[in-house]
């Protein structure tokens, strides 16, 4: 969390906090009222083991500063939700890197925690997406093969089998980010868990990168990272409204990770400053907010699942519905709140896909325990 410490010369000089727990009152008041071609549908809409698909990456470096997967309720082995808040969040505690401990109040409080997920975790929340289950294991590479011109800073994806996909992102000081996703099992098959060895294992299943990497060096230590796809059971209560990657994760195959947590940051604010204006703060007024987000999370959920499925290409789509190419492009490239029926009915005669999950709602103030009662037995 950052805090306006102090402004010098006109500029504010924020300092990071470490929230430790949020701040819950009882409702009531005016607070709480208030090496080949890319994979392009345009193009060809095929995709084969070694053929890349790319996407422009100016924000490479903001990818890799995004924080790390947080605990969830899956460490346990379970979905066991704790007990629902209280009924109105009035801000945060926090700790100061010199151990100070501080409460910051508002009337609507942010969670922008990422993947860590602060609150969705917290309160038993956070809930799996049934299939969409991957790992992923990566390094850096210093001084690997880039492509020429205009092409040298874009983001690759990078197909192998097993539906697995590598990512190969280029950054600043010639250093490049690659990655491998795939699911658990596939990675570690035969027993192998050194990363570095299940790492150069799936290099050589795929020849485009492959040969990107057949020049430079390896640079620092091998990680591994879950990339799990997450979704919130609300996107808040009163008080109180989750953003980003905190209210919903999903799996980053189309890159549409940092697009939905963008666009979830511009419609937050867009609804807050309403709320601020109109001093209303009530959960009820963020559910279109909720309902925008999670129609676009479905509709690039439904591609990631066909993605995902053996026996499933967007060539055979498109090469019997020519006009779904210029549908696929539209999600693909962010254009996800949209009608997208028809889509959907042509991609089934390939590939099942996901039914809507029923997320994402604001969760009421509540003036009764039986009220309480009552929405934990709908958020089981």
């Amino acid at each position: 969390m950052l805090v306006d410490h102090a402004r010098q010369k006109g500029a504010v000089v924020w300092e990071e906090v470490a929230v430790k727990e949020l701040i819950w009152e009882a409702g009531g008041g005016e607070a709480s009222r208030a090496a080949s071609e890319p994979l392009a549908p345009d193009r060809e809409g095929g995709r084969s083991a070694g053929v890349p698909a790319r996407s422009p990456s100016g924000l490479s470096r903001a990818l890799e500063l995004q924080p790390p997967a947080g605990r969830d309720e899956a460490a346990a082995g379970g979905d066991a939700r704790a007990p629902l808040p209280p009924r109105r969040v009035a801000g945060v505690r926090a700790e100061h890197k010199d151990g100070r401990l501080a409460e910051y109040r508002a009337p609507i409080t942010l969670d922008c925690t990422g993947k860590e997920a602060f609150t969705a975790v917290r309160n038993g929340w956070r809930a799996r997406d049934p299939y969409l289950n991957k790992v992923a294991v990566w390094t850096y590479y210093q001084g690997s093969k880039r492509e020429p011109g205009l092409d040298e800073g874009q983001t690759t994806v990078a197909f192998v089998p097993e539906k697995g996909w590598f990512w190969h992102i280029p950054q600043h000081n010639d250093m490049v980010s690659v990655g491998v996703v795939a699911e658990g099992k596939y990675l570690t098959r035969g027993g192998v868990r050194d990363l570095k060895t299940i790492f150069d294992r799936e290099v050589e299943e795929n020849l485009w990168i492959k040969d990107h990497l057949s020049v430079g060096e390896q640079v620092g230590p091998y990680f591994i990272t879950s990339e799990y796809s997450f979704h919130s059971h609300y996107c808040g209560c009163a008080g109180l409204l989750l953003v980003g990657d905190a209210f919903a994760f999903l799996d980053p195959v189309f890159s549409s990770g940092l697009m939905l947590a963008l666009k979830s940051g511009v419609l937050a604010g867009e609804e807050v400053h309403q709320a601020i204006g109109a001093r209303d703060f009530s959960p009820e007024r963020f559910a279109g907010y909720a309902k925008a987000m999670r129609e676009g999370i479905e509709n690039m959920r439904k591609l990631v699942y066909a993605f995902y499925d053996p026996n499933f290409s967007f060539k055979q789509v498109i090469d019997k519905y020519p006009e779904a190419a210029g549908e696929i492009t539209d999600c693909l490239s962010g254009d996800v709140n949209k009608d997208f029926s028809s889509l959907w009915a042509k991609i089934r005669e390939f590939a099942p896909l996901p039914e809507h999950l029923p997320y994402g709602a604001p969760l009421a103030v509540f003036n009764s325990d039986a009220e309480r009662a009552k929405a934990k037995v709908s958020a089981a």
